[in-house]
Parts: C-alpha cells; sequence; structure tokens
C-alpha cells in the first residue's frame, strides 16, 4: 500500500536522522563491515545502506480523522509535500506511530526471522534491520563481535536520544535469504 510506504518512509528517515545513524554506518564502514546490496524500488532516495525499518503497519486503530489525515499527507510522495504539509505529517507521525507500528500485538514479541532470541523484537520496539556482508574479506569473529557492539551501542545508548525501545536484528545473507524464502516473517 503507497500509503503505508510513505508513511514508514518519512518515520524512517527521521528515526535515522534522529539517532545518527549516519555516524554508526560511518563506524561500521571503518571497522571494514560493508552492508548488502540495496535496490530502490519505489522511487525514493535510499536513506542508509546497512539499516531498514522492519515494523509491519496496522491502520485499524487509527480513528476516521487520523485515516483521514493519513490519506492526506501520505497518498503522495513525500517531496511533493509544501513545507507546512510536510511538518505537519511529521507531526502526524509523532502521535500516530504507536498505533501504526506498534499494533496490539497478543504476544510481547514479535520475530523478524528465524524463530529464535537473535531474531526477536519487543512488540513496542522499533524494530530495525542491519543488513551486512557477513562474508567480507576479515575473520568471522571479529565481524559478529563488531556487529554485536553496534547492535547494543544502538539498543543501549543511541534509544535514549528518542525515548523510545529501538531493537536492532542483525541480517546477512544467509539470514535475509530464509526471511524472503519465507521461511521468517
Amino acid at each position: 500500500m503507497v500509503v503505508i510506504d510513505n508513511y514508514k518512509y518519512l518515520f524512517f528517515k527521521e528515526i535515522y536522522k534522529s539517532l545518527e545513524l549516519n555516524k554508526v554506518e560511518d563506524n561500521l564502514s571503518n571497522v571494514k563491515i560493508k552492508p548488502l546490496t540495496v535496490v530502490p524500488t519505489d522511487g525514493y532516495d535510499i536513506i542508509s545502506n546497512y539499516f531498514f525499518l522492519l515494523n509491519d503497519a496496522n491502520i485499524s486503530n487509527l480513528n476516521d480523522e487520523q485515516l483521514r489525515k493519513l490519506n492526506y499527507y501520505f497518498s503522495r510522495k513525500i517531496d511533493e509535500l509544501s513545507d507546512q504539509e510536510l511538518e505537519e505529517a511529521k507531526q502526524f507521525i509523532k502521535d500516530t506511530y504507536r498505533l501504526i507500528l506498534f499494533p496490539t500485538q497478543k504476544g510481547k514479541y514479535v520475530y523478524y526471522g528465524p524463530a529464535s532470541d537473535e531474531y526477536v523484537s519487543p512488540s513496542d520496539a522499533i524494530a530495525i534491520g542491519l543488513y551486512y556482508d557477513a562474508f567480507e574479506d576479515g575473520e568471522d569473529f571479529e565481524i559478529e563481535n563488531n556487529v554485536a557492539d553496534v547492535v547494543n551501542y544502538i539498543q543501549f545508548q543511541l534509544s535514549k536520544k528518542i525515548g523510545d525501545k529501538v531493537s536492532v536484528i542483525p541480517f546477512n545473507q544467509l539470514t535475509l535469504d530464509n526471511k524472503l524464502n519465507g521461511f521468517a516473517k
């Protein structure tokens, strides 16, 4: 659904800026962890080569007025909004993202990969995928330690900047293939 894609795009763009993930990407590059290849598909600029928003969207919790605003702001591309509309859209996101991206779950957790502790996120967290090349030159142990450090830094340090839980789930070529082939959500 285009409306949801536009909403999620702007939400992630704002989270990316707030968490200053560009600095994290520089660090990943400095320790020789390369991103997976990203192929743009929706006509938007790529926000990140490493990070992606994983949260599923559910608009069933919105009231009629919120649905009207959702369609008004996000039925168009973000760059088609006036400056005022863009600011209003950002405020709308601040007011509704918990309703849309953290819908009432039967459980406390959501899996974004194989059913294991590595791919679980609290249902009330901003879930970000960290897609990296695990088969780059270097020691597997060193790459995995660096990725774990980044995950912990974002979840326990950077998340304080936005006042929300942030869950980072690392994906490499193998886990991403499993996710895309239907082995995972």
